[in-house]
């Protein structure tokens, strides 16, 4: 609790103002109904919101230390981040006694993995297109003194502009 409160002055600071309340995100998710996939970090979750579909990333074992800290970097970092190779977050909820949620846009075409998986697949031009992409990505990021430390196929989504760089929780600053 207090270490929410600690972490919301910190957004406050840096003029965050993307707080939602988490009854909101109930309504946007149909009560987290739709399920989109599953990480060590949580559950994340189909959603509308603001005429715009979402993703909700749901912290699972909010009392766990390592999650907690996972959350707070992803949030501490993305809350300054501005690529369009690297998701966007955006809004938090932090209500007390609630689950700590993150929002991102919803890429269409999901993740890498199940582009790479799909038949046809990704010609040469688009996976050397998301290749770049996830570079200049990464080239952003390292600028910004952080290491992503978890690059795969399912940290790397697919939209109408190309793709970007999910999942910084494991991140880290040089």
């Amino acid at each position: 609790e207090s270490e929410n409160k600690a972490l919301k002055a910190k957004l406050a600071a840096a003029k965050w103002k993307n707080l939602v309340p988490y009854a909101t995100l109930v309504e946007a998710t149909r009560g987290f109904s739709e399920a989109l996939g599953k990480g060590g970090f949580g559950e994340v979750y189909k959603g509308r919101m603001n005429e715009a579909d979402i993703a909700v990333k749901k912290l699972s074992r909010e009392n766990d230390r390592n999650t907690y800290e996972s959350f707070r970097r992803e949030l501490t970092f993305l809350a300054q981040l501005d690529h369009p190779n690297v998701v966007p977050l955006h809004a938090v909820s932090m209500d007390p006694g609630q689950p700590l949620c993150l929002v991102y846009p919803l890429y269409a075409r999901g993740a890498l993995g199940g582009a790479l998986r799909e038949a046809p697949g990704l010609d040469t031009r688009e996976r050397l297109a998301i290749a770049l992409d996830v570079s200049r990505g990464l080239e952003y990021l390292h600028a910004k003194g952080i290491v992503h430390r978890d690059i795969k196929p399912a940290n790397i989504l697919l939209g109408a502009e190309g793709a970007v760089l999910a999942d910084v929780g494991c991140a880290r600053d040089l």
